[in-house]
């Protein structure tokens, strides 16, 4: 994913020239990060004429560059780029590259990460609204598309896929996709470049570049900056491989919730995001073979893409350069003379004062338009059928909305005349839910994993843990709820019921069924007042899970005191990187057992004394009595206490 050193070399003396033009219509630049805090440097490639058409307004490239490159990698791509503008293949574009290469392993997967900062949102939320500040884009979806290479191929089809209301294509070459196909190819690498076993993985005296390799990948998937690991350097990640070089699945299992493979079922042919990627069949990273699985995927899934195989290795080749910039030729619109006659499209959704049953939708409006349509409905519906609203305010208070349900909505700006803009959208938000009473039950077999059921939640102490619902290990058939501690057994994992009114009534009772994946653990439950807030857990009893399914049964009885509103289970850390199953869970009034051992002495002849064994916790009951044989049917009986007198 690197590129040469000699490439590097070079860059660097060119660095020294900022704010200058170097190589044709390339400009040298750089932006303050609010988000990074720090300044990032930044090349933008300028079309011919963009100096001399200044009433004009062009489609806008991201170049994502590789590992180990710079901002600087863009020029041989915008070289192609200007050759096909000039020859009019393509229409003319501007190209930007930001660097993301930084420390502590030379690059970012144009992700997030603690161990080097937020870089996707720097992409996303800083560069974007920069580039439209300072040149002339057309700041819309349809005029936005990515390229990238090996990392920067992940990221172009990453920001696909994540930010697909952003962009209309995108191209990845020489990306690391189908991890679980190329794991052992890497692993095998890795083994072999290092001495042992034990083995001690060094990023900065790595014996090769696969080692580093998987500290880059560890950074943007299993990143720990309290990792256990003794054997790397530095220790800021959970490395996937241990000390005999032998895969750790709980580690790895977490790189899976970024493989792109799994992370592409969300989009649909609706979301008319343009896909391209390819790779070498000589790829020396083994990538190839993942490329290829990536592939499957979207026939399985019947999204439609194209795939660019060449014989050649890992570098991006000229020929899926001039792919690249045709294919996202074909599906942006081109460049726009004086688009301030465009009805321009809306930004910045959001949502606020969120109810059981209404909303205020708010927006930012980029033109002049004083009229908007809202489309909104339960998520995922579909924006074909839709009947549009028109709204004059903004913010717009929507009402009608049902609690604990997850809504989508879009909006578009009404420039008149029958002009509007394009919708922009999904926002998405869940309305404040119902308190529940007795009875509640959950299985967890409706959610899409890896999400828990509306009005559920969860809290997790550390960036490793989770709380979420699986399609394994489960009691009845289709998904349970897992819990997992990670390395830390001190942070409080907790899985949360929605609030509960009649809690507190000492009538109630949870019933469940739990295991654990392997080990014995203990699981605590308890009690919150705020779901959000571990302070406010009360520790209510304790069971313990075992590696099968069990039921158990907590009574909310008169032995519980407390005003809480919150049934909370919590992991009992027992030991670390332990899971907790948990499934079938009913809420329910604790069953009314019937009393026995009916029997009357201190008999005289007016009185008795009448007793009974109480089987359960009743303190009140209810007496029939009349003289022999009598007829039960329509009798209105006595409520009494244990101290109730009554005369015959």
């Amino acid at each position: 994913m690197r590129g040469k050193n000699y490439i590097v070399t070079i860059l660097t003396g060119i660095f020294i020239c900022l704010n200058t033009l170097y190589g044709q219509n390339i400009v040298h630049t750089s932006i303050y990060s609010a988000t990074l805090d720090k300044t990032i440097p930044v090349d933008v490639y300028l079309p011919p004429d963009y100096n001399t058409d200044t009433d004009t307004y062009y489609p806008m490239v991201i170049y994502m560059h590789g590992w180990g490159e710079t901002e600087g990698a863009v020029q041989n791509i915008a070289n192609n780029a200007e050759t096909l503008i000039n020859n009019g293949t393509i229409e003319p574009i501007i190209m930007v590259c930001a660097n993301n290469n930084t420390d502590p392993f030379e690059g970012t997967m144009y992700m997030n990460s603690p161990v080097w900062g937020n870089y996707e949102d720097f992409m996303i939320n800083d560069l974007i609204p920069w580039i439209s500040d300072n040149y002339r884009v057309m700041p819309f979806r349809k005029y936005q598309g990515i390229i990238g290479q090996s990392m920067g191929g992940y990221g172009a089809l990453r920001y696909g896929i994540e930010h697909k209301t952003k962009f209309s294509a995108v191209a990845g070459h020489g990306a690391p996709l189908g991890l679980d196909v190329i794991i052992e190819d890497l692993r095998q690498e890795v083994e072999d470049e290092n001495t042992g076993p034990p083995y001690f993985y060094d990023y900065d005296n790595a014996p090769g570049h696969f080692t580093q390799i998987i500290f880059l990948g560890a950074g943007a998937f299993s990143p720990n900056l309290n990792t256990p690991q003794i054997y790397i350097n530095p220790r800021v990640v959970e490395y996937p491989f241990d000390d005999y070089c032998i895969l750790i699945d709980t580690v790895f299992s977490k790189w899976m919730v970024q493989e792109l493979s799994n992370r592409v079922k969300t989009l649909t042919i609706q979301d008319s995001v343009g896909i391209l990627f390819g790779d070498g069949t000589n790829d020396d990273l083994h990538f190839f073979p993942g490329n290829v699985a990536f592939r499957d995927t979207l026939d399985s899934i019947g999204l439609p893409y194209e795939f660019f195989v060449h014989s050649g290795g890992h570098p991006m080749p000229e020929s899926f350069q001039d792919r690249a910039l045709e294919f996202l030729d074909s599906l942006m619109l081109p460049p726009v003379v004086n688009p301030v006659y465009l009805c321009i499209a809306p930004s910045d959704l959001y949502v606020e004062n969120i109810n059981h049953t209404s909303v205020d939708l708010g927006w930012t409006e980029n033109g002049y338009a004083t009229e908007w349509e809202i489309i909104l409905d339960t998520a995922g519906f579909d924006t074909l059928t839709a009947s549009p609203v028109s709204v004059t305010s903004n913010p717009f208070t929507w009402t009608g909305l049902n609690p604990g349900t997850d809504y989508d909505w879009y909006v578009r700006s009404n420039c008149g005349s029958g002009d509007s803009s394009v919708w922009v959208g999904p926002s998405s938000f869940q309305t404040v839910c119902s308190a529940f009473t007795a009875y509640l039950h959950e299985n967890f077999d409706k959610e899409t994993i890896p999400e828990l059921p509306n009005c559920w939640s969860s809290i997790t102490g550390n960036t490793n843990a989770f709380v979420q619902t699986v399609d394994s290990l489960y009691n009845s058939a289709g998904n349970a709820a897992l819990l997992f501690n990670a390395g830390d057994t001190i942070a409080s994992v907790l899985l949360i019921t929605p609030e509960l009114l009649d809690l507190p009534s000492q009538d109630n009772r949870i019933r469940f069924m739990s295991r654990t994946y392997q080990d014995t653990c203990s699981l605590i439950i308890g009690t919150m007042t705020d779901p959000t807030d571990t302070l406010t857990f009360h520790a209510f009893d304790t069971i313990v899970s075992l590696p099968a399914y069990k039921e158990f049964v907590v009574d909310f009885d008169t032995n519980y005191n407390l005003s809480d509103t919150y049934i909370a289970f919590k992991h009992g850390q027992s030991g670390s990187s332990l899971y907790i199953a948990i499934d079938d869970i009913s809420y329910e009034q604790i069953p009314c057992v019937l009393p026995d051992s009916l029997y009357a002495d201190s008999i005289a002849r007016t009185t008795a004394n009448l007793n009974w064994r109480e089987n359960g916790f009743a303190v009140t009951w209810q007496l029939m009595i009349d003289t022999a044989g009598f007829d039960t049917t329509g009798y209105s009986p006595l409520t009494i206490t244990d101290t109730t007198f009554y005369k015959a």
